[in-house]
């Protein structure tokens, strides 16, 4: 069996939905189907939650009027009057429990009640889909996933108990699947052990695929969102980059994890510890091959690099400790302290009594520079990017890392860091380079042979 999990773009608009419902439609093998908000409507819904009383284009009193308005829009697509009035009448019940709670102590909701908000996002999308799948012909049946992805009570970024989830899917959802039905459930929502609406963050809605396809121990979980598969830079970046064919886990992660869009970190890793291959495809382009994300091949030739992620917001500091002896206690005193400020270090370099090290969207520098004061001589600079490029390749041939460094040329690099795993080598630039940065390499290991940039010596500074 598959699971298939359709991301918000996949399914923003009337169009979008009948699409998607071709694609599961046109899908034979015995398959769970995962759904994630239409585009934009969690994030709607959060700026609710918070007090924000509106959201883009509405007024006030009309905010969540106009979120329903979105879903009911799509009713029409279901053809059976009997059936589109219940469908209608699930989605008004799912925003008077929305309103409810955003009436029960305005601009003060507490993470739990912010938590039942933001579900009505998967819990409308997956009412909808389940019903014009059912229109269609595809025998199908809404399972509410609240009931099936069992959490702890830490709202807002609740973590699955996998245990008692693969027992919920064992008894909701597998009985479904060996009678032909398609089963259908939103993504990023779950329940805590008292039954209480719990999420599970960013990312979330691929996360309940990878759960749900590991409690099912699918043959594959396909990952469907609006770009053909995994691309070998950011389009927005690169309009040229291309689809990458197969990418390792451990590439993957290291592309997700230093900027890559299309996967979010760590959120695959229940489909990694069973082995299950995931697919990410294109819904607005089906027929697209996308990308395979699985085991690594041994047999097969290593394609040397697979592509390269961006991200800004990132700071680097720099630690020189006053006391040139102090060795690995400087090191832990350094992070110990990041720590006790809920600053986690993305990328670090020793050498001797100087630690630098990167972190991202860092929102109170002075904080940091004061408690790290007390043990080093400290400088920060803000205003800078990562730029990686990732490939299994980079293990095993070092000209790799040459080539890339002298793809930048002119471009300054403020830190050269090579993380765990032996897969990626970062870069660390000027915010304002990033573009250009993320260019050469790309023209370097991507491009045709005439416009790559001969090795030479980066300009690195201290």
């Amino acid at each position: 069996m598959v699971v298939l999990k359709f991301g918000g773009t996949s399914v923003a608009e009337v169009a979008a939905i009948r699409r998607v419902a071709g694609i599961i439609a046109g899908e034979r093998r015995p398959r769970a189907v995962v759904v994630s908000a239409l585009a934009g409507v969690t994030d709607a819904l959060l700026h609710l939650a918070a007090g924000g009383g509106t959201i883009p284009g509405a007024p006030p009193p009309r905010a969540l009027d106009t979120l329903l308005r979105r879903h009911t829009a799509a009713v029409q697509m279901v053809r059976d009057l009997a059936a589109r009035v219940a469908l209608e009448h699930e989605l008004y019940a799912i925003a008077g429990h929305v309103a409810a709670t955003l009436e029960s102590a305005p601009g003060r909701l507490s993470p739990r009640s912010r938590d039942e908000v933001a579900a009505a996002g998967e819990l409308w999308s997956s009412r909808l889909l389940a019903a014009v799948l059912a229109d269609r012909g595809v025998n199908s049946a809404w399972i509410d996933a609240r009931q099936v992805m069992r959490t702890n009570s830490h709202h807002g970024s609740a973590a699955p108990d996998l245990a008692r989830t693969r027992d919920e899917v064992t008894r909701l959802v597998a009985p479904q699947i060996s009678r032909g039905i398609v089963a259908v459930l939103g993504g990023f929502i779950g329940s805590d052990p008292s039954g209480v609406t719990t999420t599970l963050g960013r990312g979330g809605s691929d996360y309940s695929a990878a759960v749900f396809g590991a409690c099912l121990d699918a043959a594959e979980i396909q990952i469907w969102t609006d770009v053909d598969g995994v691309l070998t830079a950011d389009p927005r970046v690169i309009p040229h980059a291309r689809p990458v064919a197969h990418l390792s886990y451990g590439e993957a992660q290291d592309l997700a994890s230093f900027g890559a869009k299309v996967l979010h970190p760590g959120t695959i890793q229940p489909a990694v510890d069973r082995g299950i291959p995931v697919l990410v495809r294109n819904s607005h382009r089906p027929a697209a091959p996308g990308t395979v994300v699985g085991p690594r091949d041994a047999s097969a030739p290593v394609v040397p690099i697979a592509g390269l992620a961006c991200r800004t917001g990132v700071t680097l500091i720099e630690a020189i400790a006053h006391d040139e002896g102090a060795g690995d206690g400087f090191v832990s005193s350094v992070f110990a302290a990041l720590h006790h400020l809920g600053v986690e270090a993305v990328l670090a370099d020793l050498c001797g009594s100087r630690l630098v090290l990167t972190v991202q969207d860092l929102a109170d520098v002075e904080s940091v520079r004061l408690s790290l004061s007390r043990i080093a001589d400290v400088r920060v600079a803000t205003g800078l990017a990562t730029v990686s490029v990732v490939g299994e390749g980079l293990g095993s041939d070092p000209r790799l890392s040459v080539e890339a460094a002298g793809a930048l040329g002119d471009v300054p690099v403020h830190l050269v860091s090579r993380p765990p795993g032996g897969r990626t080598l970062a870069f660390v630039v000027d915010a304002k380079q990033t573009s250009d940065a993320v260019a050469r390499l790309h023209d370097c290991f991507f491009g045709v042979a005439e416009r790559r940039t001969p090795p030479a010596r980066p300009a690195v500074r201290a």
